[in-house]
Parts: structure tokens; sequence; C-alpha cells
């Protein structure tokens, strides 16, 4: 996918949060100043997600071959938090021969970077012991599948257990590790009374910050009523309204160790299997031993070697700006949404896509798009296409405005086709693209200044807009389908009206044509009062003709007298052959003196078809006329046995003086 010489691919669960921008912090800090290095972060949520269409995030991760990375970071505690240990290395193996460094969770036989979890939560717990008197612990676990989770929660289950303390089972409650966890159960029982407990430990500061707000939501106070610690020290501990007193595990330090072990295990033959990192406690707010008076401390924290973080104007005037940044990005995010919102064809969503992502200091982009766009469910395999398309891709770094042209080729044999984006770029991102349980295709982007929650969220309306788009112009298209399918069905009934009228051999009308008009044509003439004519026509000696000189002769002489009884009528009259060697015509609106004239032109058309046929046989036929005006009641039946009567005293006359 790019022409670095090495190209890291780092899993993690989002870029959005706090864990994940401290880990990306630190593999891009080792990355940056490497021109020979490229890193693409994968965010593609945890496996299984158990939130919405979540589940359908991990399809980035079918990425992770040897055609786009040459190792991977995969922090594991983020993206596997829902899988047992098993599935873990089960998955590891899946991925190979690509190498891989795991974050946060030890793998064996795989190079792994942990955090010394032991040694933080017992000083957390020992504080809470000695300088707080907490005797009463809560605590709010982890998923039981994560290896981390489950360490912190023995630890605490010994510690407690050492000083001779109970857990109570109502004491313990359920987490996710995740900013949407909903601590449902502690709220239910801090809205019942005074809690029967002194401090709550979270296993990551996540869900400790959302215990706080419920905490002071049901009207207590932290930490005058409840101590509340959490586990990573992430920004966000740093500058709530109550700071947080938590164990810090420097995530950016794991980044940067995870990068360069990755980075020897591609250039050499080993590595260690194990690298610890330290962690250290900071005591904030939440558990008292920072004042809430700012005007009194001149420290906002106290680590558990005692040493005193002072404040940082600096740091604080930063957080600052960076929060008004972030409003205004909200507020230009907002009112791009709503004109992509609002648009209809891929066309135009596409060309606003581009100048939007540009606005928002995307540096470089690739949108890919599946040919087929397949519903998967949260129990199925996601399982890459072959066949995809660039609807997408500009880059800055070379000055290129691309056509927005597709560009064909099959993701699963590369992530991208060669050249649609260069590699000059430090840090890539890399997200599917879905709406719902539709998996639409992926982005591919360079993020530039703006916080990566307006890059997540503006992935998901992309995808969202290109669904509602695809939606219309699939419904556009079934409908002009339907308009051509109703055309069409309009003229085959017509041609099949036209067949069931009209006679194969002559093309004239058939009987069935020949009555639907002429009962038509009666009813005219007798409501106007006007004047018809009904001319019954008997070919003579056709059975002569089929005897001697064959039924192809037959056929022949049949469509010439067609062909005479037209061209002594007018367009206008309705001419048809009822069967065999019998015609019927039926005119309206006659001429006087038109009897009397049509048995010269009839006996005229056969004369001049008989001299210059060439056939072995002499047309001739007999006819029996009608005429009748509105006057008249009798309707076509009538007149066809009248016409028929008159025919046959004609042809009975004609024998006559023959004989």
């Amino acid at each position: 996918m790019y022409q670095g010489t090495f190209r890291i691919g780092l899993q993690v669960n989002t870029t959005d949060s706090d864990y994940a921008k401290s880990m990306i912090q630190g593999v891009s800090a080792w990355c940056r100043g490497r021109d020979d290095v490229s890193l693409v972060v994968f965010s593609g949520r945890a496996f299984r997600g158990e939130h919405g269409y979540e589940y359908q995030n991990p399809a980035i991760y079918s990425h992770l071959t040897p055609a786009n990375i040459d190792g991977l970071i995969m922090v594991t505690g983020a993206v596997a938090t829902f899988m047992s240990e098993q599935e873990i290395r089960e998955y590891v193996a899946s991925i190979s021969p690509v190498p891989v460094v795991s974050v946060s969770v030890e793998i064996p036989g795989t190079p792994s970077v942990v955090i010394d979890n032991r040694a933080g939560m017992r000083i957390l717990l020992e504080h809470l012991y000695t300088e707080h008197g907490v005797r009463r612990f809560a605590v709010v676990k982890g998923p039981d599948s994560n290896p981390e989770a489950r360490e912190r929660y023995e630890i605490i289950l010994a510690y407690t257990a050492e000083k001779g303390l109970s857990l109570a089972d109502n004491h313990v409650f359920e987490g996710d590790f995740t900013v949407d966890y909903n601590p449902r159960v502690l709220r239910a029982l801090l809205q019942k009374g005074p809690p029967d407990f002194d401090a709550i430990i979270c296993m990551n500061d996540d869900m400790a910050i959302r215990v706080m707000h419920v905490i002071e939501e049901c009207g207590y106070r932290v930490p005058e009523d409840i101590i509340v610690t959490g586990f990573d020290d992430i920004m966000r501990a740093r500058h709530e309204r109550t700071t947080l007193t938590t164990v810090s595990q420097d995530l950016p330090r794991q980044g940067r160790a995870a990068a360069q072990l990755l980075f020897e295990l591609v250039s050499q033959d080993s590595v260690p299997l194990l690298t610890e990192l330290p962690t250290r406690v900071m005591y904030r707010q939440s558990c008292g031993c920072i004042s809430k008076d700012y005007e009194k401390e001149t420290f906002v924290a106290i680590t558990d070697a005692n040493e005193r973080i002072p404040y940082s104007f600096s740091q604080i005037s930063l957080a600052g700006m960076d929060w008004l940044r972030m409003q205004n990005d909200v507020s230009h995010m907002r009112h791009y949404l709503a004109q992509l919102v609002s648009m209809r064809s891929m066309q135009a969503i596409l060309e606003d896509i581009k100048r939007g992502l540009a606005s928002f200091d995307v540096k470089s982009c690739v949108i890919v798009l599946f040919y087929e766009h397949r519903a998967y469910h949260s129990e199925a395999d996601f399982v890459l296409p072959r066949q995809a398309e660039v609807v997408l891709h500009y880059d800055r770094h070379t000055g290129l405005e691309e056509e927005l042209r597709p560009i064909p080729f099959d993701p699963s044999k590369n992530m991208l086709p060669p050249g649609v984006l260069s590699d000059e770029g430090s840090v890539f991102v890399a997200s599917a693209l879905f709406h719902r349980d539709v998996q639409l295709g992926y982005i591919v982007y360079e993020p530039g200044n703006c916080d990566p929650v307006i890059y997540e969220t503006l992935c998901v309306q992309i995808a969202a807009s290109i669904q509602t788009s695809l939606v219309f112009e699939a419904r556009r298209l079934i409908q002009r389908q339907l308009g051509e399918a109703l055309e069409a069905l309009e003229n085959n009934n017509r041609d099949l009206q036209t067949l069931s009228q009209t006679d194969e051999l002559t093309g004239l009308y058939n009987r069935r044509g020949f009555v639907t008009l002429g009962n038509q044509q009666v009813d005219l003439v007798r409501r106007t009062g006007r004047k018809g004519l009904l001319v019954y026509c008997d070919m003579d000696g056709l059975k002569k003709i089929n005897d001697g000189c064959g039924h192809e002769a037959g056929d022949r002489a049949i469509i010439a007298m067609g062909k005479v009884l037209s061209s002594v009528f007018r367009a206008s009259d309705i001419v048809s052959r009822l069967g065999g060697d019998e015609f019927v015509v039926l005119a309206t609106d006659i001429p006087g003196g038109f009897l009397e004239s049509l048995r010269e032109r009839v006996s005229h058309s056969l004369d001049e078809y008989n001299k210059t046929s060439g056939e072995p046989f002499v047309l001739s036929f007999s006819l029996g006329a009608i005429q009748f005006d509105g006057s008249q009641e009798a309707n076509l039946e009538q007149l066809l046995g009248e016409a028929d009567t008159i025919l046959y005293e004609e042809k009975k006359s004609r024998r006559s003086e023959r004989e």
C-alpha cells in the first residue's frame, strides 16, 4: 500500500478516546522523524462490541496482512476486551506471518509490552486504607474476559483478604471498560439511601468518571461521601471538575516501547517476549489528597513517591485553547453535516465530502466502496469482497486534484491500489464505512489538527450519507426500470392486441378484429345517421388452385385477393379475412354511386393482377354488398347474414350463366 521501508499497523479500538490518543501519541512519536516509516492506525473498536452496530467496525482489521503492513502493534486490552485468552492467541496466529507486538496483555509466544498492575493497584489500596481509613470497599470490574481486568480485581480480593476485610457481593459492579458504561445497578443502590461503602475502585478511568457523575446526580459528594479511583490516568482524569485519583500507566511510553520492539522484531532474530513497565499512583481530589479549593493548593497531584505535581498554567491554557478550538470544529461540523445530509446523488456527495474533508484539515484521503453492499450480522464473520473501487482520493502532499472517477481493484489483495496515496504522512487512519448492518467499504485518511472525535464523527456521517445516496439512487433506478417495464408491457400488450386481431397470412384484420371494429363502426353509423356499406367476398376456385397448383399457390392467391380489396377500398375502411377464402369489408361515409362503381373497380384490379402476376392460376371472386344507414336497427351479425345471402345469390347466378 505504501512505499515506506517499514510499515507499522496500530490496531486500536478507536482514535477519539483518551486512552487511544495517548497510545497513538506514543507510537507516532517513535515514527516521527523516520522517513522510512509509515504508520496506519486501524480504528475498528473491540471485537464483539455489544453497543448497537459496533460489531461492524472490526471489518477494517481484515486488511492486517503482509500486503499492507510489515508489522502490527495490537492494543490487545482494548480490541480484544471481550475475547478469551485462547481466542486472542488464535487471532494472532490467523494474521501470521505479520509480526505482532501486544500491548497491555501478555500473549504467550508473542512479544508483549505490559505494565506492573500489581504494584500500582496495591499502592493505591494501601493509600486508601492507611491515609483515608477506607474499610468498606466497592469495585467496578472490567470484562471477565480481559486479563488486565481480572488481574486488578484479583489484587483487590487478595488485599482485602489480607486486611481481614470482606468485599460484599452487592458492592461488586459489572463494567465494560468503555466510555458508554452505564452503572445502572450502582445508581439504583444510591437512590435507595446512603451508601454502605467508603470507596469505589474502578478498573479504568472512563468508568470511574461515569461513576463520579452518577454519585453527584444522586446527591452525594466525591470524596466527602464516597472516594472514587480509576486506572490509566487519561487526560480527562486531570481535568474533570473533581480530578481523579488513579494509577498512571504512561500510555505514550508503552506506545514508544511497542514501536521500538516491533522494529527490532522485524530487524533481528529474537527480542524479549515480555517487557514490563512500571506504574505510579496519582493522588488527586477524588480521594481527598488535593483540595477542591484551587486557591489553597499550589499543585494538582501527588505521586506515590510523594512528588508534588505543580500547576502548569501553560497546560491549563493549552487545554482551554483545545476546548475553544473543539467548539469551533463542532460548529463547523454541524453546518457541514447539515449540507451533506441534504444531498442525494452520489456524485454530489463525493464532491462535497472532498471539499469538506479538506476544510477539516484532512491532508489526504481515499474512500473505497465495495461493489456488493452486503448485510452482516453480529454472529457472521466478515469476508473481504474481491471487487471494490476507489470512488474518491486526493493527496495534498502531491498537490493532485484527482477527478472523481472510479478505480476498480481487488481489496482482498491490497488495501489500496498503487499510486493513490503517498507515504509522506506520518500517521494514517483506516476505518470501516458501514450503515447499520450494511458494510459499504472503508476510508483511509491522514488526519490534521482537529480532535479525533471530529474525524470519527465525520466518518460515521459520511457512511450514512453514502448509504442514503445508494438507497436513493437504487430507488430511482427501480422507478426508471419500472417505468421502462410498464412501457414495454404496454407495447407488448399492444403487439399482442394487434396479433390477436390480425390475420397472420394477409396482415388484414381477422374475424376477431373485424367484429371488434365493425361493431364500433356500425354503432357509430347508427348514432350519427351516416351511411355504410358491408361487402362479403368469396374467392372463386380456391380448392382447385390448391389441388392443381399446391397450397403455397393457394396462399399466394389469398394474399393477392387481400391486396386487391385493399387497393379498391380506402385506408379508413375495414378490410378483413374471416377465414379460408372469405373476406369482408366495412366502409362508412360512402359517397353516392360507390356501390355501382365497386364491381367495375374490382374487375379492373383483378384483370391487372392476372395479366402481370405470372401465376399459374386466374384470380377471381364473388361479392355480395349491402348498404345501411342510421335508420336501420340491424346489427353487424345481421348485416353479415344479409350480405352473405346476396353473395350466395350472386354465385348461384354466375353458375347458371356458365351452364
